[in-house]
């Protein structure tokens, strides 16, 4: 039972108390706290079904006179009270809020400019609206991806499929529901954005862009870094490859080859064996880490196979065009400072898919 009273124990003004009936008796009243009741009057307290708190208070932060207030418990039973705002409230006296059980309409009490007196007034909630609106790319070229097939799935149940037009798509998400979209095209691998509405108090549009890698397509592992002269793998880079991991966890059909290459510092021997023995290490982490070896291969390329300058990289990098190829006459010609950019971007990692009807195979015991 909530209730006003401005007995003694209270903080000034009119409070708002709370007891429990048990066994047919209530307990002693408890003042809500400092959160909720103030040196002025908090009244009319209105219990939702969903548990949020409302009242009328003359001393909260409001438009003038009484305004209305919501107030939530977090799970630290702490309330956190907001102002219901315009056109709830006025610069007049707003009370006496109670909502139709189940619904997201009411009533309310007030004077403001246009009535008689306390005068009632109707009111209803306008339904929050979730979009989805998605867009799903070539990550090699940029392009838009038509026909697309995106699939849908829902903690409500949700189990749909959309397909793209011209890369686009759009739906309408339910409340309280946490949503997987997953984006597949035949000739690529997969990617997936995730969406959840649970919690959320205001209208609002999700914006995905998904990025489909071509099969064959060398892809470039971030941040996979090196102890110096060695193939020893840094803590960071472990962090990439976990993304990497994902990816293959996601596409289990895929097997792909880890591919090393370094830049044209030292001898070709030298850079064949380091690479080889970093791609090697890239393997062995992924194996580790629970993914088949039958679908791993590793490879290294030394300084064979410099790098072809992206759309990415030349937005990143005013000295370079897409498709500038990253050679070592090319890079000679470049200012010390660029020399050293092109070489690290030539000292990568990169995976490709070499197959993807993989199904493993186990040897059967003698």
């Amino acid at each position: 039972l909530y209730f006003v009273s401005d007995m003694p124990g209270g903080y000034g003004g009119k409070d708002i108390w709370k007891a429990e009936k048990s066994g047919g008796t209530f307990s002693n009243p408890v003042n809500l706290g400092p959160e909720i009741n103030t040196p002025g009057n908090e009244i009319f307290p209105f219990i939702r079904d969903n548990g949020e708190l409302y009242f009328s208070s003359n001393y909260h932060l409001g438009m003038g006179g009484y305004d209305i207030f919501k107030a939530v418990q977090n799970e630290n039973n702490n309330w956190r009270v907001e102002n219901m705002g315009y056109p709830m409230n006025s610069p007049f006296d707003d009370f006496g809020i109670a909502y139709v059980e189940g619904e997201d309409k009411g009533m309310f009490t007030s004077n403001r400019k246009g009535s008689r007196g306390d005068d009632i007034y109707e009111f209803v909630v306008p339904p929050k609206i979730y979009r989805a609106e998605g867009e799903v790319f070539d990550k090699e070229n940029g392009t838009h991806i038509d026909g697309a097939t995106i699939r849908i799935i829902g903690t409500d149940g949700t189990s749909m499929r959309l397909r793209t037009q011209n890369g686009k798509f759009q739906m309408t998400l339910k409340p309280e529901t946490e949503y997987i979209f997953a984006a597949f095209k035949d000739g690529y691998l997969r990617d997936k954005a995730a969406a959840s509405t649970i919690g959320l108090e205001e209208s609002k549009n999700f914006r995905f862009e998904l990025y489909l890698t071509p099969y064959g397509a060398p892809v470039n592992i971030e941040n996979i870094n090196y102890e110096f002269g060695s193939w020893d793998l840094l803590p960071e880079s472990k962090t990439s490859l976990d993304t990497l991991i994902a990816t293959l966890r996601y596409n289990p059909t895929i097997t792909i080859e880890i591919m090393s290459h370094t830049d044209h510092v030292g001898s070709e021997q030298f850079n064949f064996e380091l690479s080889q023995k970093r791609a090697q290490s890239v393997v062995d982490y992924l194996i580790e880490k629970g993914i088949s070896p039958q679908r791993l291969v590793a490879k290294g390329y030394g300084k064979t196979w410099p790098k072809t300058v992206t759309r990415e990289l030349a937005r990143k990098y005013d000295f370079l065009k897409r498709g500038d190829e990253l050679t070592e006459a090319f890079i000679l010609k470049l200012t010390p400072e660029e020399q050293e950019i092109a070489q690290a971007i030539n000292r990568r990692t990169e995976f490709r898919v070499l197959s993807t009807d993989f199904i493993e195979r186990f040897e059967e015991e003698p």
